[in-house]
């Protein structure tokens, strides 16, 4: 098996210059490397990621799928890339940490690959108190989570996926990340192993994401966040149907 970290940021990690989580950048890691040059001479003219320019939200992933006029190149390209990361990581699992409902929709419709969907979810006020703290608004906050949560229960209900998707709470898994990996492992029929839990020991080459790729430790059971929300921001959570919609995403 393989982390790759969020793969649909590739082209713009390596256009910004920015650090695989080996500490090099992308075009000179032992790994991607070699992937960056095979691929740069496509990379201008096929996207990796889906065009989603004037998509409405009520619009059906099929619909954007039959409309986007770069669909097939943009399949082959990932295609393509996947194949090469199975070469140059010498696995045949890879762990797609990509924040885009579209783009597994992509993937889903390639036939290509075999998907086992992980849905993530964390409690809205925890989730509201971390990006409030990083400098995001409340509002930018709010729709943010109800955004992605919505569009993965919208793309894994249209791939008819909803019952194999392994439905992961953010506070089960810091608590206890070995049942969890258990959990993830049975539905990707994978043997699981303790030595997992000792990924920070090892070295990775991860695009994007959490900037802890560069400093990995041991998950740890971190206390709610719910109690640092300003009084203000909690009852706006709930005045926005936030408990509700806690229920509905199973956080």
């Amino acid at each position: 098996m393989a982390s790759v970290g969020e793969l649909i940021q590739m082209d713009r990690w390596h256009s910004s210059g920015g650090l695989c989580s080996c500490g090099t950048s992308l075009s000179q890691c032992d790994i991607w490397g070699p992937i960056m040059t095979s691929t740069e001479k496509k990379r201008p003219a096929v996207p990796l990621s889906p065009i989603q320019a004037n998509a409405r939200p009520w619009a059906s992933n099929a619909s954007r799928f039959r409309s986007d006029m770069h669909m097939p190149q943009t399949i082959a390209r990932n295609v393509d890339l996947y194949q090469r990361i199975q070469e140059s990581f010498d696995c045949n699992t890879i762990v797609d940490a990509s924040k885009n409902a579209l783009h597994f929709y992509y993937l889903y419709r390639t036939g290509y690959v075999r998907l086992v969907p992980i849905l993530l979810v964390r409690d809205g006020q925890e989730y509201l108190e971390s990006s409030v703290r990083r400098g995001r608004s409340f509002l930018a906050s709010i729709l943010r989570w109800l955004g992605l949560n919505l569009a993965a229960r919208k793309v894994l209900k249209e791939a008819r996926m909803s019952g194999v998707a392994v439905h992961v709470r953010y506070r089960d898994l810091v608590s206890n990340p070995e049942e969890t990996l258990q959990r993830i492992c049975a539905a990707a029929e994978l043997d699981y192993e303790p030595d997992m839990l000792s990924f920070h020991n090892e070295s990775h080459h991860n695009v994007a994401g959490t900037r802890t790729r560069f400093n990995p430790r041991p998950i740890e059971n971190s206390a709610s966040t719910r109690k640092n929300l300003s009084y203000k921001h909690r009852v706006a959570f709930n005045l926005c149907g936030g408990r509700f919609w806690n229920r509905i995403f199973g956080a």
